[in-house]
């Protein structure tokens, strides 16, 4: 599989942006606090979903912790090769699991 471009609309502090990804090599370059961990939990998130277990105090840590901060639609796509078919998988989120499409 190779991811081709990445769309996030708002997840966590990440908010409207869109990648290119290269089939040759990327480096993502940014200051502290910029969202690389954001960009990463919204990878596995868009591909295995976010986890409905409580942890600690906080039901549902990892959809609270990366809720947008400026509101809005919480998700995005990602675009990806896989056998050489286009694939685009979309998927937003919602406060549960239940609200997920």
């Amino acid at each position: 599989m190779i991811i081709t471009k990445l769309h996030i609309e708002n997840f966590g502090a990440l908010h409207n942006l869109d990648m290119e990804i290269s089939d040759k090599f990327n480096e993502l370059c940014q200051p502290n606090g910029w969202g690389k961990s954001t960009l990463g939990a919204y990878l596995k998130a868009m591909f295995f979903g976010m986890s409905a277990k409580a942890r600690g105090n906080a039901l549902n840590y990892e959809r609270s912790k990366y809720m947008p901060w400026q509101g809005g639609n919480y998700g995005g796509y990602i675009e990806f090769l896989y056998q050489n078919q286009p694939y685009r998988l979309t998927r937003f989120f919602g406060k549960t699991p239940e609200g997920d499409s």
